[in-house]
């Protein structure tokens, strides 16, 4: 199991410059001691190894949310991309999260939506003899509903969050070493 802690999004994250206020932020951070890994490793990691809970609390979410039309995995499922065989480019689409940005170190993804807009950073950083990941998101909330379903929601990304980084640290370390 990963030890997985809170951290600051990192210094030269394109997130610090997304939004001009930002109402929610946190960062989750975690050291795998492969060299070998890719930030297109952890990104793959990220979409196709969610634990279960995770994958049931989002259908939760999105059956609750079309009832108030806000965007669901569902309803974006024909336009996503497949996770398997992607290089992670703006544009792609994988449910909810839409790739907006990619350098060599990140990937930013995210949705605007009618009471939120929401941006995730997956940051890939050589700090030998590790390699940190950290997994950053920010939000700025539009409305009073959007207030509210962040209250509601906080709780459960305070979790998710990091059970989503154990299954990427899971899918990390059984990749085959590279040659």
């Amino acid at each position: 199991m990963a030890k997985i802690y809170k951290s600051k999004i990192p210094a030269v994250s394109v997130l610090n410059g997304v939004f001009p206020r930002i109402d929610y932020q946190d960062c989750y951070a975690m050291d795998v001691y492969r060299n070998d890994i890719e930030l297109n490793d952890v990104v793959r990691c990220f979409f196709t190894t969610a634990p279960a809970w995770v994958v049931k609390l989002m259908k939760l979410r999105d059956n609750l949310g079309k009832m108030v039309g806000l965007k669901t995995n569902n309803a974006l499922e024909k336009s996503s991309s497949d996770p398997n065989i992607s290089s992670f480019k703006p544009g792609e689409k994988f449910g909810l999260f839409q790739i907006l940005e990619r350098n060599e170190n990140e990937v930013i993804m995210g949705t605007d939506d009618k009471h939120l807009n929401f941006r995730v950073s997956i940051f890939l950083s050589d700090q030998a003899p590790a390699k940190k990941i950290s997994i950053s998101t920010i939000v700025v909330l539009h409305n009073s509903f959007g207030r509210a379903y962040m209250k509601m929601v906080t709780p459960f990304h305070k979790m998710v969050v990091p059970g989503m980084m154990n299954k990427i640290y899971k899918g990390l370390v059984r990749l085959p070493a590279l040659q």
